[in-house]
């Protein structure tokens, strides 16, 4: 969900008129950041209340982290912004996501899967009939962050270990570029750059 410090809710609204349910994969600040301007916002019990109560260690953007920069921006969101300024914003969340949730969009149905490791409430999103993943930060084909707030590297090897049983074609995942199933399968190289 972004940010939050400029109106992707608008801008949403702007290409449909559909009911919208917000989803943040986990806590941090570039997929928590605009929960607040939704009606429907969901996330996992593990980080709701760190969205509540707008932790912004747990959302990895307190100052002493350094995650939030100026220079992060290619324009500004608005006369006067810098990243000093940014906090997380609170939000209550209106549902909250578990391990095997379907969500049923009529065309396609989407389960909810517990991945924890980057952050202890990390979900993905897994269409089983196309065995296609919506990863958020889970699996992505970029440097591994796994000295966050939260992340825990033990838990993130289970994760791992997990999505390497679930078939899967293809990973749309929150940074980086969409990958299919070769890449997915291909044995991690500490040492590639």
């Amino acid at each position: 969900m972004g940010l939050g410090v400029a109106s992707l809710r608008q801008h949403i609204a702007s290409l449909i008129d559909k009911p919208l349910l917000a989803i943040a994969s986990h806590i941090h600040f570039d997929y928590a950041g605009g929960l607040h301007e939704f009606d429907h916002r969901a996330i996992h019990p593990a980080e709701a209340e760190a969205l509540r109560s707008s932790d912004n260690h747990a959302a990895a953007c307190s100052r002493e982290l350094g995650f939030v920069l100026d220079e992060h921006f290619e324009q500004l969101p608005y006369a006067g912004f810098t990243a000093m300024q940014y906090t997380l914003n609170r939000a209550e969340p209106t549902q909250l996501l578990q391990e095997g949730d379907v969500l049923d969009l009529g065309d396609r149905a989407f389960e909810v899967l517990h991945l924890p490791g980057h952050s202890p409430g990390c979900i993905a999103l897994y269409d089983a009939k196309n065995q296609e993943l919506f990863s958020g930060d889970v699996i992505y084909d970029g440097e591994l962050l796994d000295q966050l707030p939260g992340s825990d590297i033990p838990t993130y090897i289970a994760t791992y270990e997990r999505l390497q049983k679930l078939p899967i074609n293809t990973v749309y995942p929150g940074h980086y570029n969409t990958f299919g199933r070769d890449r997915y399968q291909e044995p991690s190289n500490p040492d590639r750059s």
